[in-house]
């Protein structure tokens, strides 16, 4: 029963992993964040209050910064 809703998950999002960076907020979240970029000059207060952005998503940048690299 499990495999039911993975594999429409999938399917239906499935697409997108060859699709290029988005304009629409790829850019201030992810590639040009300065959280991102310059994560290990800040400190935790910074990481958590994400001023560059404008509200705090301190989980989200955590992610970012984990999946940066490999980009």
């Amino acid at each position: 029963m499990f495999f039911v809703p993975v594999a429409l998950a999938l399917l239906v999002h499935g697409q997108i992993v060859g699709f290029p960076y988005s304009g629409f907020d790829d850019g201030m979240h992810y590639l040009t964040n300065p959280v991102v970029l310059e994560f290990d000059q800040l400190s935790w207060l910074d990481i958590f209050k994400t001023e560059s952005i404008g509200y705090p998503i301190p989980i989200t940048v955590l992610s970012y910064y984990a999946v940066y690299p490999v980009s």
